[in-house]
């Protein structure tokens, strides 16, 4: 049945239509790649990620550490897919909210790597930290910071308090492209119940 307008009123949802073509407009993120380790990793890696088709990335999943008390840590790949671990590489501010409530902020200029949560627990009913992820990227012209992002996430900590957080940075190597990113506990393996899912944010 040929279909050129939905209404509603006039539209029987018995029938079967096929469509051809395209649809606009509908919507910026498009799925890009599930991270699911079948065994406890060192790290997760997602590599081979570029700006010429996307305004930027938006990650969300739940991270477990395997060692109790340990905060998660990013950093970024170029695009040649090289992990940047220089003292140079980034800066970032950062803040931990817990239920007493206080604040308690942190922020480096120049560091090797970036903090995204506070120390975290690691038993069974703490469940890791669920969190999101948005990377923002940038066609370079020379004198611009390659990529910038905002975390946040929600967590246990080792004594079972509740806290969130929220991370914000960037890559600040301006001779440097982006192409990815490392996440990585600051001790032990992430649990292999972890899972991230990576999505675009489309320029057109």
């Amino acid at each position: 049945m040929a279909l050129s307008k939905i209404q509603s009123e006039s539209m029987n949802l018995a029938d079967t239509y096929a469509f051809t073509g395209g649809v606009t407009g509908a919507g910026m993120l498009e799925h890009i790649s599930d991270h699911d380790p079948s065994a406890n990793i060192s790290s997760l890696d997602v590599i081979s990620l570029t700006s010429s088709d996307y305004f930027g990335y938006k990650v969300i999943g739940n991270i477990r550490p395997v060692n109790d008390a340990v905060a998660l840590y990013m950093r970024f790949y170029d695009s040649n897919n090289v992990l940047k671990t220089g003292s140079g590489n980034y800066h970032y501010v950062r803040y931990k909210l817990t239920g007493t409530p206080s604040i308690s902020p942190g922020a480096e200029a120049s560091a090797n790597s970036v903090i995204l949560s506070a120390n975290v627990g690691s038993s069974t009913d703490e469940r890791g930290i669920s969190f999101e992820l948005d990377i923002f990227t940038t066609d370079q012209t020379g004198n611009e910071f390659p990529v910038q992002y905002i975390f946040r996430g929600f967590a246990h900590e080792s004594t079972g308090a509740q806290e969130g957080f929220e991370s914000s940075g960037g890559f600040i190597d301006k001779a440097q492209s982006w192409g990815g990113f490392r996440l990585y506990f600051s001790s032990g393996d992430i649990h292999l119940k972890s899972f991230v899912k990576v999505f675009g944010m489309k320029k057109s």
